[in-house]
């Protein structure tokens, strides 16, 4: 640790903190610092006929309120209501909750 240290007040912590974000302060650590993401196998199975290769109803659901609110412009007037009124939630997603 005397080799890399560099005279500055809580150089322990900083080093891990700098490790944590993946910028460590000492270059040879660099390579066990970043993080590998495993990769994600998905296996789709579909029959002809299957009313899955369409899709599900309650999937267009929200396909169908998004066109609708950006349509009437419900988005635009959410939004100003909720600047309007200083209201701390998110309307817009509670009204989307509601149906």
């Amino acid at each position: 640790m005397s080799k890399y240290d560099d005279g500055k007040p809580d150089y322990l912590e900083r080093l891990r903190e700098s490790f944590r974000l993946g910028n460590p302060l000492i270059s040879e650590l660099e390579e066990y610092s970043k993080r590998k993401n495993p990769l994600e196998k998905y296996t789709v199975c579909l029959q002809e006929g299957d009313p899955e290769c369409v899709g599900h109803p309650l999937l267009y659901a929200n396909v169908f309120l998004d066109k609708l609110f950006d349509e009437l412009g419900l988005e635009d007037f959410f939004r100003s209501y909720k600047g309007f009124s200083k209201i701390q939630y998110d309307v817009l997603n509670f009204v989307r909750l509601l149906y």
